[in-house]
């Protein structure tokens, strides 16, 4: 489960995270779907996960991508 409280779009953020580390994620990625907002009807709330589990994550998926992008850009 990733989650930070900020509205993410997975274009956005593949190119945030490869820019971070120096990188054209145009240059890495292939996009293969369709391009478009997903829609107001697209939301996501933190609150049922941690009445059922009784917490939240704590790390959001910039911090875990980076870290996957730095592990990637270590074994190159």
């Amino acid at each position: 489960m990733l989650a930070s409280g900020t509205t993410w779009h997975g274009r956005g953020a593949a190119r945030y995270l490869f820019a971070m580390h120096g990188l054209d994620a145009d240059r890495h990625l292939a996009e293969t779907l369709p391009s478009g907002d997903p829609g107001p009807e697209f939301r996501v709330s933190l609150d049922r996960l941690e009445q059922a589990i009784g917490r939240k994550p704590q790390k959001d998926i910039s911090w875990i991508a980076g870290e996957m992008i730095a592990a990637m850009s270590v074994a190159a």
